[in-house]
């Protein structure tokens, strides 16, 4: 069975989860302080993050970067460096230094997403948050499940001082319309006579509103080349992503940043540690 493009735009975003995302565009023209987008495995978390990217994306540079136990501060500017000259071909940034300057100037931000951020020693979420509060066109955004926060705020206190971004699970009549929405699709693994009250509160109560939950709770077909529960769960976002974004173009809020001052003091560190990392 293949999910076609063929959901509302409204199947996985909320009137709650448009107001969020407004919210974060909002602080990340205003405000230097670090973002947290967090909630339970399978609500969305990723969807989030990739709608977001969407905005502003002329003037901003998106940098998503994956944790892991191993990444160290030197190693996370030697990647954001070698992002930033992805980004055309025709620039090439010797040092981070040079690069948030000619961000500065050219009135961008470049906003760093670390997905799966509890995988990150101790200490280093609050380096990196201190290093976005030091240089004005940077940007920090951790991406963790709410157990994960919880553990990670006791080695890194800066978490505490951090915006928190909680993406909610969806209530019954959410998750209802969803369910519809599923059922829509060519091929649907469920359909719409079998949406009746009896069966939502089954699947309501299964998946307490979390989609990925949702989507894994489906009744199966042997006859379909579904897997799994969480591939059917990544093709199903991958489907979606297209028209969510067109809904929510015509939403979010405009303005481009405000350009400030970059700190020299920090850039010279960062431009000491990225020329290590890079030899």
């Amino acid at each position: 069975m293949t999910y076609q493009k063929s959901l509302s735009s409204n199947t996985l975003i909320t009137p709650e989860i448009t107001r969020q995302l407004e919210l974060v565009n909002h602080l990340l023209v205003n405000s230097q302080q670090a973002l947290i987008i967090s909630g339970p495995n399978g609500i969305g978390k990723s969807t989030f993050v990739t709608i977001l990217q969407t905005h502003h994306k002329g003037s901003w540079l998106y940098c998503v970067i994956e944790a892991n136990t191993t990444l160290r501060f030197e190693k996370i500017l030697g990647q954001l460096l070698k992002i930033i000259n992805q980004e055309k071909a025709s620039i090439h940034y010797k040092n981070l230094r040079i690069a948030f300057r000619q961000f500065e100037n050219k009135n961008r931000k470049i906003v760093l997403i670390i997905d799966n951020a509890s995988q990150l020693e101790a200490g280093l979420i609050n380096t990196l948050i201190d290093a976005a509060l030091n240089n004005s066109v940077l940007r920090v955004i951790f991406v963790l499940t709410n157990d994960e926060l919880d553990s990670k705020i006791s080695s890194d206190l800066a978490l505490d001082d951090s915006f928190l971004i909680e993406i909610e699970p969806f209530t019954k009549d959410q998750c209802s319309r969803f369910l519809q929405g599923l059922a829509s699709l060519p091929q649907p693994r469920l359909a719409l006579s079998e949406i009746n009250d009896e069966y939502l509160d089954a699947i309501y109560l299964q998946s307490q509103g979390i989609p990925g939950k949702i989507v894994a709770g489906l009744p199966t077909d042997e006859t379909t080349v579904i897997q799994s529960s969480e591939s059917s769960l990544k093709i199903l976002i991958a489907a979606v992503i297209v028209l969510i974004i067109l809904a929510l173009m015509t939403q979010w809020l405009t303005g481009m940043p405000r350009s400030a001052k970059l700190d020299d003091t920090v850039t010279d560190h960062l431009q000491e540690t990225t020329t290590d990392t890079l030899k």
